[in-house]
């Protein structure tokens, strides 16, 4: 069984939702409009959409305030906290189960590099068609943590090019999906979700620890503040794109044709 994430001490720096402030504050507003307008119509049906239109307005109100509060945040564990999740689970799994997993690996790899990968945290931003089935490998490679961040949710489309989307799973989170299916196979893997977007205001937080990077998004902006911050930080990274990402198109492309672009960074 994997062990509960610690509790989030006082203080902890923390991601905001993914949900955006101004999208539910302008639904706010318009269902506010909506039912101002309506009850200037003297029909039931008027008053019915006028009640609809406030009941709206405040539950996106409520939102509003929660977003502002910050009591939907989630804490970003450090490489250190999930470590200890790892060993905390590895204490209740057969080592031979484990050691099953990676026998290729082993063979490949050897003894010392096979270790060095089982206490490594790599960052997957963008969980996606590309980014979980890197997700999926890593996990059943023996990689010890990892941490996804990707706000998007998972829709019936998700089901032909996700690694671990089905019917059943939609609308969770694309990065939440990957968790669950990973935990069932590699219950001693370390994993951690962050809902969000990565952007330079996060960028610290989200990779911090890592030994890996995994940019696997064709977003421009969330490529470019996660270069440069690997980049500045003295991380190694990967852009993982698609073959039409690749190339400067947007259509996607399956999952097989896939490229890794190795930035190597100088000192």
């Amino acid at each position: 069984s994997v062990p509960a994430v610690a509790a989030h001490p006082p203080g902890r720096r923390c991601i905001q939702p993914s949900c955006s402030a101004p999208s539910a504050a302008i639904v706010a507003g318009t269902g506010l409009l909506t039912a101002a307008c309506c009850l200037r119509s003297s029909s039931s049906s008027g008053a019915t959409a006028a009640a609809a239109g406030a009941v709206s307005a405040v539950a996106c109100a409520l939102a509003l305030w929660c977003f502002d509060s910050g009591t939907s945040a989630a804490p970003v564990l450090s490489k250190s906290e999930l470590l200890a999740a790892r060993d905390a689970a590895l204490r209740s799994e057969p080592d031979e189960l484990l050691r099953e997993q990676i026998s290729r690996n082993l063979h490949f790899l050897g003894e010392e590099a096979q270790a060095s990968v089982g206490r490594a945290l790599v960052v997957i931003v963008g969980v996606g068609s590309v980014g979980s089935h890197a997700a999926a490998l890593l996990g059943r490679s023996g990689v010890a943590c990892l941490r996804l961040v990707d706000p998007a949710r998972l829709t019936v489309a998700s089901c032909a090019r996700h690694a671990t989307a089905t019917p059943a799973r939609v609308p969770n989170s694309r990065a939440g999906a990957t968790r669950d299916a990973l935990r069932s196979t590699v219950p001693a893997l370390s994993i951690q979700v962050c809902e969000t977007a990565l952007g330079a205001a996060n960028a610290a937080t989200l990779l911090a620890g890592a030994d890996m990077v995994l940019l696997c998004t064709r977003d421009t902006p969330t490529l470019a503040v996660g270069l440069a911050h690997s980049h500045a930080a003295g991380l190694r990274a990967l852009a993982c794109l698609s073959g039409p990402a690749s190339r400067g198109q947007s259509a996607g492309a399956h999952p097989s044709l896939v490229y890794l672009h190795e930035l190597l960074f100088s000192p």
